[in-house]
């Protein structure tokens, strides 16, 4: 851990700000609290696409305090027979927290479960509707996503879990949550092929959706200030990645 400095602070693992179990997705805000689920678990001896709920919790950097949370539906994964593998257009659960509300979602449906910092329900956040039918072009994107820099022994075995899997009717809902300094949830749409962009839906602390802001589908928010926008895109053919920051102007967005 470091000061914004860079002077390096402590050192600490991941099981130890995850208050002594391991996390596999965690996310903190700005007071040192993380919201975390657990590691996947499967049974490799099944074949096929399947999902299994997972732990929710909530710890603070001071490690005094746990919350648990409802579990949500794990990462979407494809069983061989020997182990498991990523499912193409699978969905993954995502995580978010502020200085008010966690946020969690399972990435079925529009829908995100919203708690208080002390894991009381505090309502939903609904996503507008949208038309998530996956054509061909989706297929292809994903197959091409998924096997990105990876060698011909990987990308072999990455075409022999596809023989397990059954694609989706849908595209899943959404698949990244940030919540940015002034506190509004922006929610990543899941990419449509053929789309350059994609939209992110942004609600107030309230839960009014106030914004949709179009973005590159090739960049990874990190961090959303109140005037910029910063993350990594990559290359869609090398996988090369480049960092930018991008300005934002709040008053065009509203």
């Amino acid at each position: 851990m470091h000061s914004l400095d860079g002077t390096i602070r402590r050192t600490i693992s991941t099981s130890e700000f995850a208050g002594g179990t391991e996390a596999f997705r965690s996310a903190c805000n700005a007071e040192g609290l993380f919201v975390h689920h657990a590691w996947n678990r499967f049974d490799p001896t099944v074949r096929g696409r399947r999902r299994t709920p997972l732990s929710v919790w909530i710890t603070s950097a001071a490690r005094d305090l746990r919350v648990a949370l409802p579990d949500v539906d794990g990462p979407e994964s494809v069983g061989f027979g020997t182990g498991a593998g990523r499912a193409l257009l699978g969905r993954t659960p995502q995580l978010g927290i502020g200085r008010r509300h966690v946020y969690v979602g399972a990435a079925e449906s529009g829908v995100v479960e919203v708690y208080a910092l002390d894991g009381t329900p505090a309502g939903t956040r609904r996503l507008p509707e949208s038309d998530l039918r996956v054509t061909a072009a989706d297929l292809a994107r994903a197959k091409r996503i998924d096997s990105l820099g990876q060698d011909a022994t990987m990308q072999k075995e990455t075409r022999r879990i596809w023989e397990f899997d059954t694609p989706p009717s849908t595209r899943p809902a959404y698949d990244a949550f940030i919540v940015d300094t002034d506190e509004h949830l922006w929610v990543r749409r899941y990419p449509a092929a053929g789309k350059d962009n994609t939209p992110w839906i942004v609600f107030s602390p309230e839960g009014v959706h106030v914004a949709t802001v179009m973005m590159s589908a090739a960049l990874t928010v990190y961090e959303v200030g109140h005037d910029y926008v910063s993350g990594i895109v990559r290359d869609p053919d090398s996988g090369r990645h480049a960092v930018v920051v991008l300005s934002l102007n709040r008053f065009a967005a509203h």
